[in-house]
């Protein structure tokens, strides 16, 4: 959310990586610490400054020959794009629990966007999902809208922690979500193993779409991107996060043709 309160279109808050906002030299005293990170950061610019932006490719190895051509969106562009194109959505509310603490909190501002779309319904085209349940819980009693809650290995967090319990546990996420966005760790071993954690989320009535699935990051030795589809889609998810829809959906299809 941006200093005026307007939701943008970013994966991240901060904007080093994927804007030119470092080139401005009228935004080199926006540039501040936030935790341990020195960037420059979206709630320290109104909409109007960061449409003088314009938006960069931030993984080095991918295509950057679109880089400073094209202005950071609104959500509300994406949105209105997606619906003219007949396309589902499935946005991730990034970090509403720190946007709260500095007095921008997104809930009201995405619930307006989302009834005037009449995408606040059960059976709309679009999913919101989060890292955070609180901000779950507080949407899920306002919008009837699908809700994703997304976790990952709570090891990362505590290394005494079991591998395969996740951040929020599924019995406490189906008293106010939909589905889960589980990190892939948590649905299959590295040797393509099943965990149970589909099966679970399931008998709870969740809908479960794991991330993230990319075609130019190492899988493991001798396995790629397709193996790792094939692995995913055989155990029964209902969706994946990935980076490259075209390879997901040839991998999908080819298995019901099989």
């Amino acid at each position: 959310m941006t200093a005026d309160g307007v939701l943008v279109v970013r994966h991240d808050h901060y904007l080093s990586t994927t804007t030119n906002v470092a080139d401005h030299p009228e935004f080199a005293d926006r540039r501040r610490l936030q935790g341990e990170q020195s960037d420059w950061w979206v709630e320290d610019f109104t909409l109007a400054e960061l449409r003088t932006l314009r938006a960069r490719q931030p993984w080095p190895q991918r295509d950057a020959s679109f880089n400073d051509r094209f202005l950071i969106p609104t959500f509300e562009e994406v949105l209105d794009l997606a619906t003219a194109h007949n396309v589902r959505t499935e946005p991730e509310m990034k970090s509403p629990g720190h946007f709260v603490s500095v007095g921008l909190d997104p809930l009201p501002e995405l619930v307006r966007i989302l009834r005037e779309r009449g995408l606040d319904t059960a059976d709309a085209p679009t999913a919101i999902q989060c890292f955070e349940p609180d901000f779950l819980a507080r949407l899920n009693a306002e919008i009837d809208t699908q809700l994703l809650m997304l976790v990952f290995p709570m090891q990362e967090l505590d290394p005494e922690a079991d591998p395969r319990q996740p951040t929020v546990s599924l019995t406490d996420m189906a008293a106010f979500a939909d589905g889960v966005g589980p990190s892939k760790a948590l649905v299959i071993t590295a040797e393509g193993e099943d965990t149970g954690f589909i099966a679970r989320a399931h008998e709870l009535g969740l809908a479960v779409h794991p991330w993230t699935f990319r075609d130019d990051v190492p899988v493991a030795d001798g396995v790629t991107i397709e193996d790792e589809l094939r692995r995913i889609y055989a155990l029964g998810v209902d969706g994946v996060f990935t980076d490259f829809p075209a390879t997901a959906v040839r991998v999908r299809d080819a298995m019901g043709d099989e």
